[in-house]
């Protein structure tokens, strides 16, 4: 078994506010994040790979 703390790991988060006008919603992006990343939301359907 490993060692490392991180390989319970089962969910990735992926997050850029990319440049200029995504800076405006930093906030927003980084609340939507965090809510991600601790199981608090659901992915924004609009925002995943299963629409393609």
């Amino acid at each position: 078994m490993s060692s490392d703390p991180r390989s319970d790991i089962r969910v990735a988060v992926a997050f850029s506010p990319c440049s200029g006008h995504g800076a405006k919603f930093a906030a927003l992006t980084g609340e939507m994040t965090a809510a991600l990343a601790i199981g608090d939301a659901a992915p924004e359907p609009r925002f995943t790979l299963n629409r393609f």
